[in-house]
């Protein structure tokens, strides 16, 4: 296991490497980790993904060709995230595949009038079997706990502790959730107003089709303008044509900058 001091000084060094997964990863996510090497060349974690049933590694390095040594040890399946884009070629060359390629996308217009229904504590459970529902749908997509999703509600979870006002949203036919969205925001201080955060569109498969990812959209802008908001972000995977069609038509456009790519090495 990892301490909170080590993982600490782990994050005290991120600037002495050009290369990291670290940045945008809580403690909470490598605490069952351990750490295999950590030198001034390579810090080199090892974890495991539950939702993918392999291991996952952690990393920061300057040069590729260090960490890509280091992977070739590991004889078992490995997911990592982050892999640079200039570099993914090597990496395919080691035996990886792209799993995901998330890109940022960003609207700023935030139509008011649509009705908010914001999911109660009792919904957690059923808003992430949702999420479990439309594993894989799109490429990294994995689907979410109840654990997340009761966190996520009351601003706990780890990866929003910079955020305010955390809810998840929900459609509904009838007395029957068919869908849910997790909205929060965060960057109150900037003159111009806070970014409303939207993740984990989700549409219960046998309701797909049928507008309600349009209603969750809708009411997540509308849940940014109640709190003037200023531009709302979210992350697409850039072959997830339907999904990215859905976001246009709602006013996103992507961000002009690489993304996050993940990539799995399954033997």
């Amino acid at each position: 296991m990892i301490t909170q001091d080590t993982y600490q000084a782990i994050i005290d060094q991120l600037d002495d490497f050009t290369y990291t997964s670290m940045r945008y990863t809580p403690y909470e996510y490598v605490e069952d980790a351990s750490v295999c090497i950590h030198t001034k060349d390579l810090i080199l974690i090892k974890g495991y993904s539950k939702e993918l049933s392999m291991t996952e590694i952690y990393f920061c390095v300057n040069d590729i060709q260090i960490l890509l040594h280091a992977l070739d040890e590991i004889k078992e399946p490995v997911y990592l995230q982050f892999v640079p884009n200039e570099h993914t070629t090597e990496f395919t060359r080691h035996g990886f595949t792209h799993f995901a390629h998330f890109r940022e996308m960003y609207a700023y217009s935030f139509p008011e009038g649509t009705p908010i229904q914001i999911l109660s504590l009792d919904e957690a459970k059923d808003a992430a079997a949702i999420t479990r529902d439309c594993r894989l749908q799109s490429r990294g997509f994995l689907g979410e706990t109840d654990s997340w999703a009761i966190n996520w509600m009351q601003g706990k979870d780890p990866n929003a502790d910079y955020c305010k006002y955390c809810a998840i949203l929900g459609t509904k036919a009838g007395n029957t959730l068919t869908g849910m969205v997790a909205v929060a925001l965060y960057s109150f201080d900037k003159p111009e107003g806070p970014t409303l955060w939207v993740r984990e569109v989700c549409v219960k498969p046998e309701y797909q089709g049928q507008g309600y990812g349009k209603q969750l959209l809708a009411q997540a802008l509308a849940y940014g303008a109640k709190y003037h908001a200023h531009k709302a972000f979210l992350m697409a995977d850039v072959l997830n044509k339907n999904a990215i069609s859905l976001y246009e038509k709602n006013g996103f456009t992507f961000l002009d900058d690489d993304g996050q790519i993940d990539m799995i090495r399954e033997s």
